[in-house]
């Protein structure tokens, strides 16, 4: 009988061994490294370190790989380090997202007048047309975020409408600018003829309702010139918060729920990749803003994760970042999402991710060169004295044009 039990046990380990998915194990204080189960001692590994395991037993987590840098990297040899209650699994749990809360009200900045681009044919009035207000019009605009294609400008087209000598007839996905409207008509200022805005010598109009696409691109919010911002984001309690820092006071300006990368190894039928959203002091370097949803195609190096979609020729996706991005670290981002419920829980492969509203806000509030602050004690950062350290860029090219130019 004993021999049968010990058999059923020994078959249990080893389904258990084969069905294994590598786990994410965080230090909670110091533990010793070992090259083997009782064995040598290797290293010590200080208070939240990350390491991955493919196995462990009842008293011992095998080591197959870790992040010395921010950056996964597997073990040549495996290592060891006992089980106890210093260590603490990972897991994607989700976790109830918090309201985003705005601590301080800021005005935006720059340019009133906006892009738009026609989702339907419509027609062009040289002279201000009359409007009849004796029924009310339809002044909502529909505008359909999920419109995707518009690889260059549209030429705008010249051709009179028959039914009237002093309207023109300008087609679906024409792209123009306008400095004024009102709820019956839009006063059109500016206008993409071939390449770039054009301004126009004597204003058009078009009447409502008409179907548009608001292309504007987004103004900032106010800042003092010596202010400087940070984010920070705090792992524990899956949180972004924007601070700013003038004249060595620290203020918050808001505070908002994120998603945070898996801080695991995906199995090897997905690929085997390990992703994590790394701890540290980073800066944005770059921002994007497509009001069709930014472009995301699957990188190579996670072809393994995606070989189905692959397989059926998809790979390139519009809106699942949203519509804002901010470029930090190492091909991180900070953007939007187009599974607002994922936030609160480790979903991406590293990068943060807030809900569209929110990413909207704090795009507006940062600029390039702005930190990035990642930790799960980020009370360790001091941000008056990071405030003094930091230097503005020389050349903010992007911020300039995001104050001059709409987005085709």
């Amino acid at each position: 009988m004993k021999v049968v039990v010990s058999l059923m046990y020994l078959a249990m380990l080893l389904t258990s061994s084969m069905s294994w998915a590598a786990k994410t194990y965080l230090t909670l204080g110091q533990v010793d490294v070992l090259d083997a189960p009782n064995g040598s001692l290797i290293d010590t590994w200080p208070d939240k370190t990350l390491f991955t395991s493919s196995s462990e037993s009842e008293l011992w987590v095998t080591i197959s790989g870790h992040f010395p840098e921010g950056v996964w990297q597997p073990l040549e040899t495996e290592l060891y380090v006992q089980k106890s209650e210093q260590l603490k699994l990972r897991t994607p749990y989700q976790h109830k997202s918090a309201k985003t809360v705005v601590y301080k009200a800021l005005k935006k900045v720059g340019s009133n007048a906006k892009a738009y681009k026609l989702l339907e044919d419509a027609l062009v009035y040289i002279n201000k047309p009359k409007v009849i207000t004796a029924e009310p019009l339809n002044t909502s605009l529909e505008v359909n975020a999920n419109y995707i294609e518009l690889s260059q400008p549209v030429n705008v087209p010249v051709s009179l409408d028959n039914k009237a000598a002093d309207t023109m007839l300008w087609s679906k996905d024409t792209v123009f600018t306008t400095s004024y409207e009102d709820a019956y008509l839009i006063k059109v200022t500016g206008h993409f003829p071939v390449e770039g805005w054009e301004a126009l010598e004597h204003p058009l109009w078009i009447k409502k309702p008409v179907k548009l696409q608001d292309r504007t691109q987004p103004r900032r919010y106010e800042r003092n010139k010596s202010s400087k911002r940070f984010a920070i984001i705090d792992k524990r309690r899956f949180e972004l918060s924007v601070y700013e820092v003038v004249d060595g006071k620290k203020e918050k300006l808001m505070r908002t729920p994120v998603a945070l990368g898996y801080d695991r190894c995906l199995p090897k039928s997905k690929g085997g990749k390990c992703y994590y959203t790394p701890e540290g002091e980073f800066e944005i370097e770059f921002k994007l803003f497509d009001p069709d949803g930014i472009n995301w195609c699957i990188p190579p190096k996670m072809a393994g994760e995606f070989k189905s979609k692959l397989a059926k020729g998809e790979r390139c996706w519009r809106g699942v970042m949203g519509n804002y991005a901010m470029h930090f670290g190492d091909s991180l981002f900070l953007h939007g999402t187009s599974n607002p419920n994922s936030i609160g829980s480790r979903t991406t492969h590293g990068c943060v991710r807030l809900r569209n509203p929110d990413i909207e806000m704090v795009y507006q509030m940062l600029k390039n060169g702005d930190k990035v602050l990642i930790s799960e004690t980020p009370e360790q950062f001091d941000l008056v004295a990071l405030a003094e350290e930091q230097t503005e860029p020389l050349i903010d090219e992007s911020e300039a044009l995001l104050e001059t130019k709409p987005v085709l």
